[in-house]
């Protein structure tokens, strides 16, 4: 399936949402699940679920901070502003809370474990085995080894998100709030990348034209 993102040509797909279910429940226990469970259910970009700081995470208010972006760039590993310009902050449901909560305490026994030679740079809530921020490309590759491990239909981690904003818009969700939640710049970008993910997007619209026609009719009778 193709679509047109800002006047540029982007090719993707995005999976049914028993397809993410699958997939979510065939990597349950690996060590990257959290990631992938939070990508799902929050719609973040690779850069942005990198750059997640445990600071960012209110369990309180059920919400987390998207305030950063960890992005490559020549080698390196830089750390910007998210790609909106502007921080968001997103709402959690309560799985992704207890999910995050569980890889925070599976975080902690590494350290201790590590001792010494955990470097922590930053609280990050994904990390390498020796507490560095875990790197933007080797989240991609292991997520193409992930899909693959689970038998799931190929797409690539960004479709991740797109499947995330799809299935909301899909199921009635007002695209303005699923602006906001993935963080576009406006809305009209929203319509514009993803009214080719929506099947029958316009029938219920053509469908209530066609009822205010009948509703007109009937008043005139």
């Amino acid at each position: 399936m193709k679509a047109k993102k800002n006047g540029l040509r982007f090719e993707g797909a995005v999976w049914a949402a028993d397809e993410l279910g699958a997939f979510l429940a065939a990597t349950a226990e690996t060590e990257l699940y959290a990631l992938w469970h939070t990508i799902a259910m929050t719609g973040l970009r690779r850069g942005e679920v990198c750059g997640l700081r445990w600071s960012d995470i209110n369990p309180t208010n059920a919400q987390m901070t998207v305030s950063r972006s960890r992005v490559p760039l020549g080698g390196d590993v830089i750390e910007s502003s998210p790609k909106s310009g502007q921080a968001r902050v997103v709402d959690l449901d309560e799985d992704t809370l207890e999910v995050l909560e569980q890889h925070r305490k599976v975080q902690i026994a590494a350290q201790l474990k590590a001792g010494p030679k955990w470097q922590s740079t930053g609280n990050y809530i994904f990390t390498r085995a020796d507490g560095r921020p875990i790197e933007p490309n080797s989240v991609s590759r292991e997520f193409r080894l992930a899909v693959a491990a689970a038998g799931q239909r190929r797409i690539r981690l960004h479709d991740l998100r797109h499947t995330h904003a799809s299935l909301l818009l899909a199921d009635g969700e007002p695209i303005g709030n699923v602006s906001r939640r993935i963080g576009h710049a406006d809305s009209n970008i929203t319509a514009q990348v993803y009214e080719h993910y929506v099947p029958g997007a316009q029938k219920a619209t053509a469908t209530r034209f066609q009822n205010i026609l009948k509703r007109a009719k009937d008043q005139a009778i």
